[in-house]
């Protein structure tokens, strides 16, 4: 079996799995609470998982398509869901880290599944509010996790950074 083989850090995928499927739920600024953790998650995300669930047993009963859902975190064989959803052509990665998209801004979030067959990617957009933007965002980081550049192009060996620029700390936030 591949999960047996694979090492602590590393996460096997069904050999079988060819695309990502990426749905989001609004977590709009009326219901802050659905990103309010209460011991166990947040309800948000026990909407997401409910969504994924019905989207992955609708897919697999209309078109005979194997499915497989996916954990939030990437050390628990899920997926950068930021990164995926803005191939999926959801939105772009704007300077707060965040996915904005055309019509919930950054108040949305994601979860994700894998699919047997092969399926074309629908973006990047050509969308990018963050284009001559005086960044309020950043300077409202309780934080200020925006405050110092963390990561660079070299170090990193790519030229796509957190942040656009590099200039977000995780950790921190």
């Amino acid at each position: 079996d591949a999960k047996d083989d694979a090492k602590l850090d590393e996460v096997a995928w069904p050999a079988d799995a060819v695309s990502v499927v990426v749905i989001g739920v609004e977590h709009g600024a009326d219901n802050p609470e659905l990103d309010w953790w209460d011991g166990k998650g947040t309800s948000g995300n026990r909407i997401l998982i409910r969504m994924n669930k019905n989207l992955s047993e609708w897919i697999e009963g209309t078109f005979s398509i194997k499915t497989y859902k996916l954990p939030y975190f990437v050390s628990k064989g899920g997926i950068f869901l930021k990164d995926a959803a803005v191939v999926a052509g959801l939105g772009c990665l704007g300077r707060n880290n965040l996915v904005i998209t055309p019509r919930y801004g950054p108040h949305i979030r994601f979860r994700a599944l894998l699919i047997d067959r092969e399926a074309e990617a629908t973006g990047p957009l050509e969308f990018n509010p963050c284009e001559g933007c005086d960044q309020p965002c950043r300077e409202a980081c309780p934080v200020k996790s925006f405050k110092k550049t963390v990561y660079s192009a070299d170090a990193l060996g790519q030229s796509a950074l957190p942040s656009i620029n590099g200039t977000y700390d995780r950790v921190t936030c």
